[in-house]
């Protein structure tokens, strides 16, 4: 899946003319769109920046990039200074699973992130 990320100091902000395309195509007004709220993996901001590039789509003291990381792994944006990066990712495994043994598909999702977290199930009444 693709992600966008600022990669330098300055903090994650979109252009003037990125905010007016995604407003236009997802038929909202601007003054319902917020960077900060908007889906870093949202297929309609991504399929904007692979149309106009990093340069129009980012806003000041920003550069947005894409980087991909597998479809399956939930992921954390890390910061500093507002230079971020994907600091970290992993996969969901629900303790009865692991209890199990791990399937062939789960130990090749395993090897592609970066940890593994144990789903408990919930307490039952």
């Amino acid at each position: 899946m693709k992600v966008l990320i600022n990669s330098c100091y300055g903090g994650f902000t979109l252009s003037d003319f990125a905010i007016e395309l995604y407003c236009e195509r997802a038929n909202i007004k601007e003054d319902q769109f917020d960077d900060y709220s908007v889906s870093r993996k949202d297929p309609l901001l991504i399929e904007i920046f692979e149309e106009i590039g990093s340069e129009q789509m980012s806003g000041m003291c920003s550069k947005i990039t894409v980087v991909e990381i597998p479809d399956f792994a939930k992921y954390w944006i890390g910061e500093y200074d507002g230079f971020e990066s994907i600091s970290e990712t992993w996969i969901e495994v629900r303790e009865e699973d692991l209890k199990k043994g791990f399937s062939d598909e789960q130990i090749k999702a395993a090897n592609q992130v970066m940890s593994i977290k144990i789903v408990k199930p919930k307490n039952k009444i």
